[in-house]
């Protein structure tokens, strides 16, 4: 099966690497990204060659809900959602 990934950031490439060990996965992102096992091609050859596309979108928290500390101690927050919007 070919995989293609759209977005290659902290959870897009991770994802992608882990498809890479059984299936052969092309990925596009907008800024340059390198990996051993995921086919870096331009967008078009990853809509072009893959039975399935995950598009991974950045998601923006509220300061200091990061994960960079702990925030159970803080009232629950919803992510932005403006990133799949405009994908």
């Amino acid at each position: 099966m070919n995989i293609g990934f759209i977005g290659l950031g902290k959870l897009g490439l991770d994802c992608a690497e882990v498809f890479a060990e059984s299936h052969t996965v092309r990925g596009y992102d907008v800024q340059p990204r390198t990996s051993t096992s995921v086919l870096i091609c331009d967008v078009d050859q990853v809509i072009d060659h893959s039975d399935w596309i995950f598009i991974a979108v950045p998601t923006p928290h509220a300061e200091g809900y990061d994960g960079s500390q702990p925030s159970s101690h803080l009232p629950p927050r919803d992510f932005g959602h403006e990133a799949v919007i405009d994908a």
